[in-house]
């Protein structure tokens, strides 16, 4: 799994970033000094397990830490995607950690991200139930214009066409080559 560090060394009474969280999974190990960490929980679902990393929040708009913990020499800390924190030197000491990052875009959704549209090129070539065109009034009980209120929208018509297309769909990860989708995910780094 790819990974990244960076080493950090702060100042007396430094804070490094304002309040936020990131797109990584992080491991902190202090090396010398001693550093104050607060972690908070994500804000709401949207924001667990994020893709991208935040922008700064403001204190208020983060709540009461779930972890407040002074780093020592030696000591590691953990936390996941999306956990917002923050890092402080303490007035006695000065600071130096190692951040190690891991798991940036490297989740099911990005592996399938990429193998899925390589599969779907590959069933379309090889799967002549792919190639078959819609059915020609398609349009009159599927569409952005049906509403769920309409007569067609609940008709035997459109839940025939609904299995045929989760039917094909199904159907495409048959040629997915996952392996070959990981290896696209790990050369993106």
């Amino acid at each position: 799994m790819p990974s990244n560090w960076l080493s950090n060394i702060s100042t007396v009474l430094l804070q490094g970033f304002a309040p936020h969280y990131d797109d990584v999974e992080v491991f902190i190990l202090q090396l010398e000094g001693r550093k104050r960490w607060r972690l908070y929980e994500p804000r709401n679902k949207q924001e667990e397990l994020p893709r991208y990393s935040s922008p700064n929040f403001d204190p208020s708009e983060i709540g009461q830490p779930c972890l407040d913990v002074i780093l020592e020499a030696g000591d590691l800390l953990y936390f996941p995607r999306g956990t917002i924190h923050q890092g402080h030197c303490l007035e006695e000491a000065h600071s130096m950690h190692i951040t190690i990052s891991c798991h940036q875009l490297n989740t099911y959704g990005d592996l399938l991200e990429h193998a899925l549209p390589a599969a779907l090129r590959t069933a379309m070539s090889e799967d002549v139930s792919f190639r078959r065109g819609l059915p020609r009034d398609y349009l009159s009980y599927c569409g952005e214009a049906l509403r769920p209120e309409d007569v067609s929208y609940k008709s035997k018509r459109r839940e025939a066409f609904l299995e045929e297309v989760k039917k094909l769909a199904a159907k495409v990860f048959d040629y997915a080559d996952v392996d070959r989708g990981k290896l696209i995910l790990f050369s993106l780094y």
